[in-house]
This record gives C-alpha cells, sequence and structure tokens, in this order.
C-alpha cells in the first residue's frame, strides 16, 4: 500500500469506512502505519508488537487490522487499561463505524456493558477493560474463538505494578490457546519502553520500533532563574532563558511552583498554546487551575459550563465553574463522570475556550487531550504510592504535547527549583533511557500465579504445574536465566496443592490435579490466593439464609485488596473511632467484630468501618455533598472527597463480582441471596437506592442526580415517570434528557 486510502476500497474494504479515513485523516497513511503493513504484514493476519512514541498513529494499526478481521468475518477485540479509555474508544469507533454497519460493543464493568451481545458473537468490534476481557475469556470459552484479532493497547502495562498480573494472565490464556489451535491475529501497542528482556520471543511476535514523532518534541527542564536545558528537535542540548528572572516571583507564604506556572502559562497562551499541567494530586489539581483561572483573566469557557450536570454535584464540581470562569479547567476524579467527559471535549474543541488544563497523571494514559506544551509540576508519586515517576511515565507523559493535527512542535517543560536540581532531572528524565521490561512475578505470589493460571485448564499432572508457569513472562524470564528454576518451585508447588485440596479448593482424579467449582471461582477472580480463603471462611461463619446480602458490602472490606485503596482518616486523636459506631447502626454490632479480623493495627479497622458505612451511605442515595462533608474529620486531614468515594465503589464493586462467583460456587443452593448481591452490584455502581433500579430501564440512561431527582419527585419505575408532567420532568432531568424520554416513549406528552 502506499498509504492513499482509495486503494482499500479496492480490497475489499467498505467505501463508507475509507470515505471516513479519508476525511479523519487527510494525508493517508504514515510511514509507522505504512510499515506495519508492507513489512510486518498486519494486513495479512501477521501479529506485531508496535513500540513508538505517543501520537505516533500506533491507533490506527490496530484499527486497520480490526476492520480487516471483521471484513473476513471475524471479530476484533480491543483491549485498554481504563473504563475512561473504553468508552472515550467506543464513543469514537460508534460514530465512525455504525454508519457502515459495523456493532460496535463495550465491556468495562458498567451496568451498560453489551456482555450479551458478546457472549451471544452478536457485535463486530468490542472494546473492553483488561479485567474485563479476561474474567469473560475464562468464564466463556469460546469467546476466543469468536475472535480474529486482539489488540492490546497501551502495552507498556506489563510493568504496571498493580496491573500487569492481568496482562500477563491474558498473555498467557492466549499462548495456551495456541496450543489448541485458536490463535486470533494478535497486535500489541505500547509507548516507549526500555529493554524488551525477550519480551517479544515470549510472544513469539515480530517487533516494530519507531522513535520518530510525526510531530517534533521539544524536552527539556525550567528552573526558578527562568533558564531552560533543554533537547532541541535537532536532538542538540541547550540552555537559554525561557522566562525573565523578574516574572518569577514568591506568591505566597513560601515557594512553590505556583511562582513559575503563572508567568510561564501567561506567556505559553499570549503565543496561542494551548497548555496541559500535570499535577501528583487532585487537590494541586484544582488549586493550580484556580490561581491560573484568576492571574491569566482569560474569557469564560461558557459553551463549557453550559454542558456540565446540574444535580448531585460534589465540592469540586464548584470549583470548576470558577475556573471555567476564567479560561481554565482542572481533571481528576473528584468531577463527575460527565463533567470529565465535559472538560475533555471543551479542551479537544479549538473554540472550547479552555486554554489551560491541569490534570492528575492518569490522563497522560491515552486519552486524547490535544495540548502544544505540557509541564509537570512534580516529579513522583505523592500520596499514592510515594515512588518517583519511571522515565516511561515521565516519557508518556511528555508525549501528550504536540499532537498531530494540531501543532507543528511540541513541548514538555519539568519544573526545577535550583540549577542543580534542573542538571540532575534533565540527566535522569529527558536523557534517560526508559526502565527494561520486568514481570511483576515474584516468588512470594507463587500461590496465587498458579491458582491463576490452573484455572484455564482443565485438569493437569502435578508435575506439569510448574510449566505452566513458563507460560507467564515471569516464569519464561526465570527459566531463562536460572535452567534449574522449574526444579526450584516444584516443592512449592507440591505444597500449595495439598493447601488447594485441604480448602476445598482442588481434588486429585487419578494422577491429575484439577480446581473444583470453587475453586475455578477463586482461580478466575481478581483476588489473591489468601484473600480467597479468608473470603470463603468469613462467609462459611454466617448463617447466608438470615444474612441480608448488604452484609456481604461490609465483609468485602476484610479483603487485602480492600485495605490497599487508599482511605483518608485522621491519625491524630481518636475522632475516627466513631466510624465503629457508624457500622454498628448500619450493618449491627456483629459485623465491627468481622471487620477487626485479620487487622493490622486500628487505623485500619478504622478505615474499614469508615469505607462499609460510606458504602451504606450511598446506596441509600446520599446526596454527594452530605456524604463528603460526613466522612470528612477536618479540612485538612482524613477528608474525603468525590474521588474517595467513586474509588471505594469502585474498588468494592470490582471485588464484590468476584466475591459473587465464590459465594455462587460456596451457595448454589441460595438463589435469592446470591439475587440480592446481583442488586447490591447495581446500587454500588450507580450510588441507588434498591426501591429505584427499576428506573434504570429508562430508555435514556441518565446520571445518579438526575435518578436521584426523579426518586424525589415520587418516581420509582419508568411507568411513573410517564405520567410525570413535562415541566417537572425538565426540572428533574433537564431539557435535552427530557426531549429524549418523550421521543423514545418513556413519556406521555402532557
Amino acid at each position: 500500500m502506499s498509504g492513499v486510502f482509495a486503494e482499500f476500497a479496492a480490497h475489499g474494504f467498505p467505501p463508507e469506512i475509507v470515505d471516513q479515513w479519508t476525511m479523519h485523516f487527510p494525508k493517508g497513511l504514515n510511514a509507522l502505519q505504512i510499515k506495519a503493513v508492507n513489512e510486518y504484514g498486519v494486513l495479512a493476519g501477521k501479529s506485531l508488537l508496535a513500540v513508538a512514541p505517543t501520537s505516533s498513529g500506533k491507533t490506527m494499526i490496530g484499527e486497520l487490522a480490526a476492520v480487516q478481521a471483521v471484513v473476513a468475518g471475524k471479530k476484533a477485540a480491543f483491549l485498554l487499561p481504563y473504563r475512561a479509555l473504553v468508552n472515550e474508544k467506543f464513543e469514537e469507533f460508534s460514530k465512525r463505524y455504525a454508519p457502515a454497519g459495523l456493532r460496535v460493543v463495550r465491556c468495562s464493568g458498567d451496568a451498560t456493558d453489551g456482555i450479551a451481545p458478546v457472549l451471544g458473537g452478536r457485535y463486530d468490534l468490542g472494546f473492553f477493560t483488561y479485567e474485563t476481557f479476561l474474567n469473560l475469556a475464562l468464564g466463556s470459552p469460546h469467546l476466543l474463538n469468536q475472535l480474529g484479532l486482539v489488540v492490546l493497547d497501551e502495552g507498556q502495562f506489563i510493568t504496571d505494578p498493580t496491573r500487569a498480573i492481568t496482562v500477563e494472565l491474558i498473555f498467557a490464556l492466549l499462548l495456551r490457546a495456541r496450543q489448541r489451535g485458536i490463535e486470533p491475529q494478535l497486535v500489541i501497542l505500547s509507548a516507549v519502553i526500555g529493554n524488551l528482556n525477550n519480551f517479544d520471543r515470549w510472544l513469539n511476535v515480530p517487533l516494530l520500533i519507531s522513535r520518530e514523532r510525526p510531530v517534533p518534541l521539544v524536552e527539556g527542564v525550567l528552573d526558578r532563574r527562568g533558564t531552560f536545558q533543554f533537547v532541541d528537535v535537532d536532538g542538540t542540548t541547550k540552555i537559554s532563558p525561557l522566562l525573565a528572572a523578574h516574572c518569577i516571583v514568591q506568591r505566597r507564604d513560601k515557594p512553590s511552583s505556583q511562582d513559575v506556572i503563572v508567568p510561564l502559562a501567561q506567556q505559553l497562551i499570549a503565543q496561542g498554546e494551548k497548555l496541559l499541567v500535570f499535577r501528583n494530586m487532585r487537590g494541586p489539581t484544582q488549586g493550580c487551575a484556580k490561581y491560573l483561572s484568576k492571574a491569566l483573566g482569560l474569557a469564560p469557557a461558557t459553551a463549557v459550563i453550559d454542558a456540565l450536570p446540574t444535580q448531585d454535584l460534589t465540592g469540586a464540581s464548584h470549583d470548576l465553574r470558577e475556573c471555567l470562569a476564567g479560561g481554565t479547567a482542572f481533571h481528576n476524579t473528584n468531577l463527575l463522570r460527565k463533567e470529565r467527559e465535559v472538560i475533555e471535549q471543551g479542551y479537544r474543541n479549538a473554540d472550547g475556550g479552555i486554554h489551560a488544563l491541569v490534570a492528575t497523571t492518569t490522563l497522560a494514559a491515552g486519552i486524547n487531550t490535544p495540548a502544544s506544551t505540557v509541564v509537570l509540576a512534580e516529579n513522583e508519586f505523592v500520596g499514592e504510592d510515594g515512588r518517583h515517576f519511571t522515565v516511561a511515565e515521565y516519557k508518556n507523559m511528555a508525549g501528550r504535547a504536540g499532537r498531530l493535527g494540531y501543532n507543528e512542535i511540541g513541548k514538555a517543560i519539568i519544573l526545577a527549583d535550583t540549577p542543580m536540581e534542573r542538571a540532575q532531572l534533565f540527566q535522569k528524565y529527558v536523557l534517560g533511557v526508559p526502565e527494561d521490561v520486568k514481570s511483576s512475578f515474584q516468588q512470594r505470589d507463587l500461590p496465587t500465579w498458579t491458582l491463576r493460571l490452573l484455572s484455564q485448564v482443565r485438569g493437569v499432572l502435578e508435575a506439569e504445574i510448574p510449566g505452566l508457569l513458563v507460560n507467564t513472562f515471569g516464569g519464561y524470564s526465570a527459566s531463562r536465566a536460572n535452567p534449574q528454576w522449574i526444579a526450584t518451585v516444584e516443592l512449592e508447588v507440591k505444597g500449595f496443592v495439598e493447601r488447594l485440596s485441604q480448602a476445598g479448593l482442588a481434588e486429585r482424579e487419578g494422577n491429575l490435579v484439577h480446581l473444583t467449582l470453587l475453586g475455578r471461582a477463586c482461580g478466575a477472580s481478581s483476588l489473591s490466593f489468601e484473600s480467597s480463603l479468608r473470603l470463603v471462611e468469613l462467609m462459611k461463619q454466617i448463617i447466608v439464609a438470615q444474612t441480608v446480602p448488604t452484609q456481604v458490602l461490609a465483609i468485602v472490606q476484610v479483603l487485602d485488596e480492600m485495605d490497599a485503596i487508599y482511605t483518608p482518616v485522621m491519625k491524630r486523636g481518636r475522632s475516627e473511632s466513631t466510624r465503629a459506631n457508624d457500622v454498628s447502626q448500619r450493618y449491627g454490632y456483629p459485623m465491627t467484630r468481622t471487620l477487626q479480623r485479620y487487622c493490622r493495627d486500628e487505623i485500619e479497622f478504622w478505615r474499614r468501618c469508615k469505607r462499609a458505612a460510606l458504602l451504606y451511605d450511598w446506596i441509600e442515595g446520599t446526596q454527594i455533598d452530605v456524604l463528603e462533608t460526613r466522612y470528612s474529620s477536618n479540612p485538612f486531614q482524613g477528608t474525603v472527597s468525590y474521588g474517595d468515594i467513586t474509588r471505594i465503589a469502585d474498588g468494592t464493586r470490582f471485588h464484590l463480582r468476584s466475591a459473587h462467583q465464590i459465594l455462587s460456587a460456596l451457595f448454589p443452593d441460595q438463589p435469592e441471596f446470591l439475587l440480592g448481591l446481583d442488586r447490591i452490584l447495581q446500587q454500588v455502581e450507580m450510588g441507588l437506592p434498591a426501591a429505584a433500579l427499576p428506573l434504570m430501564k429508562l430508555p435514556v440512561p441518565l446520571s445518579r442526580g438526575q435518578y436521584l431527582a426523579l426518586v424525589a419527585a415520587g418516581c420509582w419505575t419508568p411507568d411513573d415517570v410517564r405520567k410525570l408532567g413535562q415541566e417537572r420532568l425538565t426540572e428533574c432531568v433537564g431539557s435535552t434528557h427530557a426531549s429524549l424520554l418523550r421521543q423514545r416513549g418513556a413519556t406521555d406528552a402532557r
């Protein structure tokens, strides 16, 4: 192919799709994409690992292969790390390909998921989070049979501390499928990563590496004297003044990044640039956007303000409107999902009126936010996991600058205090090489990895179990480094199989070891082996027939995975001890005893109680601003914001799905209890009382605030909504949604 999209029509591609590509990418394929097609055979069904900088056009490689797979009568699956990415790509691909007749679905763990179409094979392009795809593929093995292509985007997550195990298990699943003759084309797309350490050989896929960016990038470090040390587009290192020293003045009681960010933003925006500032915590993103809004004196982003939701708002919602009134915005999990979507769209729109966006680092992972200049105010994850950015993480954030079709040259600027720190950061990050690709596998995690792998097979000889571990990148790497590695883990595996048998998770059939139904549920779950055992032990101690399903919400808080979720508490004094009383009032006194199980200290107990009580109020429909106030100890420590609420709710829902699978195997004779858990999962997702769940059957999906407004108006079912007058309906859901509901038959014409 020469790269002109018109050529594709002669190869069976629908003209509607060719026209879409021509309209969206008028220059045709770029050099990276042409190389993937002509030299690597990506359109001939050949697998590929493509490593290239952000904005280099990697996604289009997967897109081309996906349409080719569909034309050939197969299905294509895109695997992504975040729900926000799944939603963005679903919306984008639906607009682009649905008119040509392609059926696009998404599965990210939400109520709006297209699980049924996926399991029934009634789709062409599917977008999945990593975890959802792995869970579906384990529970429904026929899913892989239907696929002609699997595109794993953001492949650098193989090195992520928390997500790597899922990525590795997906690859291990695909490798094992090859042994059964099931071999969908595999396209892995990754931002720049370091030495691959035979990662491509493990997968047995060819490697395409490109360091070229369609939009050149200037990378450098700026100190408080205004001196900028950078690598220019020609590859040379230069030092020059970027800001006049007199512009950098102390603006608060002590020096801060604000002293540099304000004059830098003023200068760049005056030159017509669009700014993206990365901060390492939610609070600083809001504070930074607010002081920029005041200092820059820009026109309000009126269209964005008008598109924002108006119900069940958070404390951050009010800050956002203040920022938008001055032409700036922030993006973090303290905002409602609809607010984040509106901000993303407004920032992408050249006339959206948002000139500076301040965001937490998760925005760096693939969401389309074109900026001419990226500023990194910090280089560590303070408040999260306490570590410094890796070089690869920095490169990914820097790569957000200079998006194709928006800017000719991008700039990435790290802030430093002194000339010495400037030189150190320049050496470490700008000139640094991304870290080597390494597995997250640790010997201490052997039970969990073994259990997960056993869930992928029907039965196996005990002596062959260590060989399963070689299917993982960690096992492959360890066995290459030490040929005796398999022999060293055999004894551990033998002891672990005995533990599985004693716990009722595995049984022997002749020489074969296979998992029981309970064992398969644990192995296919998101939980570690120890957490699975903990859950089984706790649930066996209760009388399920006499237990309200809501109780499981609290029990899940005892798991290690939930203890790992950051939960703000006031550590000084004993003010948080009242959380135990909150739990007693909501769940009954015995639950406080359960939450004390396996506790490391009193603080951990308070955190569990806080999460459990908060979740109870969340599913009762308590307003967000009330929750933020009720569960914040004071304005300075232990403050709970909407981001904390959703992180706790999402984490609980994710692990509650695993608990549901395990409890279904543990209590197959308790269908009412299990149905109750289904309702709890919906309640936790939406933050609604059980009696309001029928409203989710309305033909137009609404926000939590809109559902709660309908409940306040006395509407608990779609029939109630149909009887509501148009004026009152508009008050509840807004004019746009009221019109849509009326058009789709949910209301009468009154």
